[in-house]
Formats: C-alpha cells, structure tokens, sequence
C-alpha cells in the first residue's frame, strides 16, 4: 500500500517536474521581460484550469487570476512579439512560454 501510494504521489508530480523544465529551458538566456511573461503565463494557466468547486475556491481563483493580471495574457505575449519581432529564439520562448502550466 505504501509503494502504490508514493508511486501515485511520484506520477501526479511528473508533470509539475516536466513543466519546470521546460520553463527553465524556455527562460534561459531571455531578457527579463520574457522570462517574468512566462511564469505569469504559467501560473495563470494553472488557476485557469482549477475546478470551482464552491464559492470560497471561486474566489481564491478569480483572486489569483485578478492578481496575476490573467486577463492581459494576450495584449502582453502581442506587445512582447512586437518588441522582439527578428528575434526567433524569443519569439519561440514567448509563444512556448504561453501554453505552459504549472
């Protein structure tokens, strides 16, 4: 019972772990901007996907998002294109960077 426990524990973190990666592969050698773009983007994407399962969670997400500034994702990862446009590296990082999740 302990080895299926850690075992499921071990396999519901795989993700997490895949997702760190590859955000720090993404983030290495990017400006700032970039690099504090992605990690917005990543935590918003993880409140997105929470369950609202009641009232009180209901908050905590939209607190989140609020905070974060989810709502300006988009308008951000365009701006940030148009600031770095030839950049090809940066470009991909940007665009990456926006479908991660934590």
């Amino acid at each position: 019972m302990i080895l299926r426990s850690l075992f499921l524990l071990a396999v519901s973190f795989a993700p997490f772990a895949h997702a760190e990666e590859e955000m720090d592969r993404l983030k290495q050698g990017m400006p700032k901007p970039i690099t504090r773009f992605i990690d917005r983007a990543a935590r918003c994407n993880h409140w997105l996907g929470e369950a609202p399962y009641d009232a009180e969670r209901t908050r905590e997400i939209n607190k989140a998002l609020s905070e974060l500034g989810c709502s300006r994702l988009d308008a951000d990862q365009e701006q940030l294109l148009k600031r770095y446009k030839g950049n090809a590296a940066a470009e991909r990082a940007i665009r990456e960077g926006r479908q991660l999740s934590l």
